[in-house]
Order: C-alpha cells, then sequence, then structure tokens
C-alpha cells in the first residue's frame, strides 16, 4: 500500500488509498482482536483449572494488548466513518467508537484489580462477570432469528433456532433456487 501513496495523483485517489488503507489496518486489528480473544479465553481456561499466577499474568499481558489494539482502533472509525457499523441501514449498531471506549473500561477494569478476580462466573443465559460489574441476562431478545434447516434440504418448513443459536443471514440459500438476478442473465 506504501506504493500506492506514490501513485495517487488527484485529491480523489489519495481520498480512495487512505480507505483503501485504513480498511486494511481495521481487518488486521479485528484479527488481532479475534485472536487475543481465543488466546484470553485458554489463559482463563488455564487459570480456572489450577489458579496458576503465571496463566493470570499471561490474561493481564492479553489485555494490555487488547486494550492498545482498540485504542489504535477508534481513529480509523473517525477517518473512515463509512466503516462503522452504526451507519449501516440493515440493522441497529452502536457507534464503533462507542464499543470500543466500553471494551477499553471493561479492560481498565481488569487491569486495575488486585489479586486473582472471579472471572469464571458463568451462569444461565447471563454473562461472565468481574467482581464490581453488574451480572446482567443476555439480550436474547433482540436477536433475529431465522429459520434454516441445517443440512439445507428441501423439506417442510424449519423451527426457529434457539435464541443461544441465532444469526442473521439477510437472504437464506436454498439449492437449486435461482436468484432474481442470476435468472435475469
Amino acid at each position: 500500500m506504501r506504493a500506492a501513496d506514490d501513485l495517487a495523483r488527484t485529491n480523489v485517489d489519495q481520498l480512495r488509498v487512505r480507505e483503501e488503507k485504513d480498511l486494511i489496518e481495521l481487518a488486521y486489528r479485528t484479527f488481532l482482536a479475534c485472536a487475543s480473544t481465543v488466546e484470553f479465553l485458554r489463559a482463563r481456561r488455564a487459570w480456572e483449572k489450577d489458579k496458576r499466577p503465571a496463566a493470570m499474568e499471561r490474561m493481564r499481558q492479553i489485555a494490555r494488548q487488547e486494550r492498545e489494539n482498540a485504542a489504535a482502533a477508534i481513529p480509523i472509525y473517525a477517518g473512515s466513518r463509512w466503516l462503522d457499523a452504526a451507519l449501516r441501514l440493515d440493522g441497529r449498531f452502536h457507534p464503533a467508537k462507542d464499543m470500543l471506549r466500553e471494551k477499553i473500561a471493561w479492560l481498565d477494569r481488569f487491569l486495575s484489580l488486585q489479586g486473582t478476580p472471579s472471572v469464571a462466573f458463568r451462569g444461565s443465559g447471563e454473562r461472565s462477570a468481574l467482581p464490581g460489574t453488574a451480572r446482567r441476562p443476555f439480550p436474547t431478545e433482540s436477536l433475529p432469528v431465522l429459520a434454516v434447516k441445517a443440512d439445507r434440504s428441501p423439506g417442510p418448513e424449519p423451527q426457529p433456532p434457539s435464541t443461544a443459536d441465532a444469526c442473521y443471514m439477510p437472504t437464506p440459500f436454498r439449492p437449486g433456487e435461482a436468484s432474481a438476478s442470476a435468472a435475469s442473465r
């Protein structure tokens, strides 16, 4: 992408290059967040198993790295607002900067805890919670539910999945059905 900066001659070209760079960086930071989540959960599982300080320190290390990653993502959304899901028309989303600030606040609370926090709490329909934070039920009633058979074979209309398995797919794919755009070609 550095070579693209040299090739961008007009203001429009420069804007497009900046937006492409923001998109690439955001994809990279999103991947880092996913990898950090997996690593954090693995470390938490190890800590829950035997309460080893090394596992807790690994969780803290990952939290510090993810805090930096989240903070670095905020300016991307400010520079390329079109990347923010809050501007989409197919759902209602909180602004990315607000979600990232909340994530940073959560990470700060985790990092400020002394001793070994009780991050192992998992109740039916409740989120894991840290000491001093409220345990709220997960808002499953707001999740869209789509009825799709797992094997996607023809047959009677499937039953909606449980809210725990809910997913969003605007247009379900059914083998053998051509889309309107494909049929017009």
